[in-house]
């Protein structure tokens, strides 16, 4: 009876955790606007359209758009130029975008997938 009781407060230990992940993929989005903090901030802040809802960055206020910010979300200091270029490669091109970010206070992001993270973007 112990283990059966144990094994059940770690699934529901499991559930709950899980339960309070936040990170969802937007829709196929538009680039207009990338704003390099990098120098400043390590961070770099993507205006989407249509906007992301819900969305304010957390660096210079902006609403609608989603921030990268080394530290936050997984986002490592080394990954940020990478990311710059895919969105910048995206909003040069007019090729449309699917992020994967935490829509929580800040809507810090984590992957850019230009196409979508399937190609179903156009």
């Amino acid at each position: 009876m112990r283990i059966l009781t144990s094994l059940m407060t770690a699934a529901c230990l499991m559930v709950s955790v899980d339960s309070q992940a936040t990170n969802q993929w937007t829709a196929c989005e538009t680039v207009i606007g990338v704003n390099n903090y990098i120098p400043a901030n390590n961070a770099i802040i993507v205006q989407l359209s249509p906007a992301v809802s819900g969305c304010v960055s957390a660096v210079n206020g902006t609403g609608g758009s989603v921030t990268f910010n080394a530290g936050f979300n997984s986002v490592p200091v080394t990954g940020l130029s990478p990311l710059l270029a895919s969105l910048l490669t995206a909003y040069a091109t007019g090729k449309q975008v699917m992020l994967y970010y935490d829509n929580a206070a800040g809507c810090y992001g984590q992957i850019v997938a230009n196409g979508g993270y399937a190609g179903q973007c156009p």
